[in-house]
């Protein structure tokens, strides 16, 4: 089997502190060496558990990388370095535009006091909609999901 690229999971939510990383570190048990890519707004010294990339790495990402206020041209390269290393990509970034386009989309709703004022038109474009309170039918689907995208993203090679 021969990989093409690696897919890219983008995990958005309704503000900050609502789980985004929380869940990709539990999903990283599931696909370990997958790759963790996070667009922030806020600059990493400012989280209470040492930074997500620390975090995410921490949990088995192979590729990790977090940058503040990241460059589209920035984005892309990880984009493209992390895909030959890895068969999954998790892209934490809130923001939805023609810069990436991922394959799956999974929005975070936790119980954050500052939700972001964009928060339900990005909801409404998502693929799925992640609730702790919904465990542990959501996290399945999630993982149903990416293994059925990363089924989909390998072919025979015919060796």
């Amino acid at each position: 089997m021969q990989r093409n690229s690696g897919i890219i999971i983008q995990i958005g939510g309704s503000g900050k502190g609502c789980g985004k990383t929380t869940l990709i570190e539990r999903l990283l048990t599931f696909f370990p060496g997958a790759a963790f890519i996070k667009s922030a707004l806020h600059f990493e010294d400012e989280s209470p558990h040492g930074g997500d990339d620390r975090r995410c790495s921490g949990a088995g990402a192979g590729y990790s990388v977090t940058f503040n206020q990241m460059k589209p041209y920035e984005l892309n390269r990880h984009i493209q370095l992390a895909g030959t290393e890895s068969e999954v990509i998790f892209l934490e970034r809130n923001r939805l535009d023609d810069q990436v386009k991922p394959d799956l989309y999974i929005f975070v709703s936790g119980g954050v006091a500052d939700v972001r004022s964009d928060s339900d038109s990005r909801k409404n474009k998502a693929d799925i909609i992640y609730e702790e309170s919904c465990e542990p039918e959501i996290f399945n689907q999630i993982l149903d999901m990416i293994h059925s995208l990363v089924r989909e993203n390998t072919t025979d090679s015919g060796v």
